[in-house]
């Protein structure tokens, strides 16, 4: 057996456990991270505007969201009912004998839309809505906002366009 001074030792042990982990992680790249940016469009051409997704997978998306609308936004009876609880200017007539609040612009995550086609899967998507307070932005069915000024979601500039008439300017809405 060779005896080895403890700082030889050391030495050689410090010395093969760089070498060994040296190699580590060198031989591939990282991999891609998934794009998890939240996008806000009106139209397929406004979406595929962004390069976010391809013009195909916006006429899609704009489809299953018309569809979630159609599905699951509340429905009034009366114009007055519909617009107490949504707001002035804010409900369409959904068919001969009810109102409903107005779709006016989709929300996707970019990763969930790519992973659904992929997977052959629903895409999940949400149908957009005027705030109720007048908040630069946009509010879900289930009362959630997208804020305007968050910088975390792409808004495109027609997506802006469509939400600014019902922002509050100086204590009154534009409507």
């Amino acid at each position: 057996m060779i005896k080895l001074s403890r700082s030889k030792a050391s030495w050689l042990l410090l010395a093969s456990a760089t070498t060994l982990l040296a190699g580590c992680g060198k031989g591939s790249a990282p991999p891609p991270k998934a794009n998890t940016e939240q996008v806000v469009f009106v139209t397929s051409e406004d979406c595929a505007a962004t390069k976010k997704l391809e013009i195909a997978d916006c006429n899609l998306v704009l489809d299953m969201v018309l569809k979630e609308h159609l599905a699951k936004a509340p429905k009034y009876k009366l114009l007055t009912s519909c617009e107490k609880a949504e707001g002035a200017s804010r409900c369409e007539k959904a068919d001969e004998t009810t109102y409903r609040p107005r779709l006016i612009a989709s929300a996707v995550i970019v990763a969930d839309v790519q992973m659904a086609l992929k997977k052959k899967k629903p895409v999940p998507v949400t149908p957009l809505y005027a705030t109720m307070g007048g908040e630069p932005g946009f509010r879900t069915l289930a009362k959630s906002m997208l804020k305007g000024d968050d910088e975390t979601i792409v808004f495109t500039e027609r997506a802006v366009a469509v939400y600014t008439p019902f922002v509050k300017v100086k204590g009154k809405k534009k409507v």
